[in-house]
């Protein structure tokens, strides 16, 4: 694995970020969508410029003298003010940089006065990223059945949260 550097993302890095998202979707295997639209165009141009209560991250490897786009994070506040305090968050990360972890996210979620919780969904069938999230703290708090159909076998997708105030 290449060392990669993690910053917070811009407006300009939304067609490489889509890009990344697009890849990751190909593989058919990490992400409920397979392809990426003009929609989340948009969204990726909204949670970018909201610097108040959401982030977008990037992970960059130095490749031949330029830096290179990898992979991307969010974490990004539903639009229902019940659930303000919460952040959904979501990771796309190309094969050879997998393992990266999910630190800076998280250390912002930790710091932000009005985050309590960040929560995800992820494949049963996606053990890494299982392990790494429960290794970061998060816990599985409930299963939908045959949720996805990936594959032509049915995968379970585990809701996993982790409360990050106490």
């Amino acid at each position: 694995m290449r060392s990669a550097s993690i910053r917070r993302a811009t407006l300009s890095d939304i067609g490489s970020i889509l890009a990344n998202i697009q890849s990751v979707a190909n593989e058919r295997v990490y992400l409920a969508t397979e392809t990426v639209g003009e929609d989340p165009r948009k969204r990726l141009g909204k949670l970018i410029s909201d610097h108040e209560d959401s982030l977008v991250l990037v992970a960059e490897v130095q490749e031949n003298d330029f830096n290179k786009l990898v992979g991307s994070m969010t974490l990004a506040k539903f639009n229902w003010k019940k659930s303000a305090h919460v952040r959904f968050f979501g990771m796309q990360i190309q094969p050879e940089n997998r393992g990266m972890g999910t630190g800076s996210a998280l250390k912002w979620a930790r710091e932000h006065p009005g985050v309590e919780m960040v929560i995800l969904g992820v494949f049963s069938s996606n053990e890494q990223a299982i392990r790494l999230y429960s290794k970061c703290g998060f816990q599985v708090e409930g299963i939908a059945r045959k949720q996805f159909f990936i594959n032509c076998n049915y995968v379970d997708e585990a809701s996993m949260g982790l409360f990050v105030k106490p």
